[in-house]
């Protein structure tokens, strides 16, 4: 909702600067009668639309935002995360390569053994 607001605020500042660039409303001759109700309802249809699309736009750009958010912050867990995993890492290979060297010697032991 405040997305929508802020968006219409804006759409307005900017029509504003567009009239006031034309002169306003007085200068195309809006005195308040009836004959200009037309081009006043068309002006507003023209800034409610404005005001949709840039509230839409807001809407999208914080969904995005958010989502660049999480993906950083996951970025930033697996960074921290690395040394302690880099520090695991170098355990299991090492408690790996102690059982590849006492199966090695078992299996050197049988054969010695069988022949």
């Amino acid at each position: 909702a405040t997305a929508r607001a802020v968006a219409a605020e804006s759409a307005l500042a900017e029509r504003s600067e567009l009239d006031n660039s034309e002169g306003g409303l007085e200068a195309r001759g809006s005195d308040g009668n009836a004959s200009d109700y037309p081009s006043l309802v068309a002006e507003n249809r023209e800034l409610t639309a404005l005001a949709e699309r840039r509230a839409t736009e807001a809407e999208t750009l914080e969904l995005r935002v958010a989502e660049l958010a999480e993906r950083a912050e996951a970025a930033e867990k697996s960074a921290a995360d690395a040394p302690h995993l880099r520090a695991e890492n170098y355990d299991l290979a090492v408690k790996h390569r102690a059982g590849l060297r006492r199966l090695h010697q078992e299996l050197t032991a049988r054969r010695e053994l069988e022949e």
